[in-house]
């Protein structure tokens, strides 16, 4: 099954629809799930997870930090190099995805 994006790109009135009958929605962005993009304070406790899961870390800060840096640098680079070829990152009309 193949589909397209619908309404304006990044609003919750973006839907994505069936390509072969566009009156069917099968994706809808429900605004509840969003989150303010300025948080003034982000502060996770893992304790939970260790005493009822009996969780452990495997990457230390140090680690994760340069996963963060490193994955973040390939994106720029992508967004870089499909920039250069006319590409638009930006959600068009005719965006097309594929439902598995």
């Amino acid at each position: 099954m193949s589909g397209r994006w619908r309404g304006e790109a990044g609003s919750a009135e973006e839907v994505g629809v069936d390509k072969e009958h566009p009156e069917h929605v099968l994706v809808r962005v429900d605004p509840k799930y969003y989150r303010p993009t300025e948080v003034d304070l982000l502060i996770g406790d893992c304790t939970k997870a260790k005493t009822e899961l009996g969780w452990k870390k495997n990457v230390d800060f140090e680690q994760l930090v340069h996963e963060m840096v490193d994955s973040d640098l390939k994106s720029a680079e992508s967004d870089f190099r499909f920039s250069k070829m006319g590409g638009d990152r930006l959600n068009e009309e005719n965006e097309e995805f594929v439902v598995v």
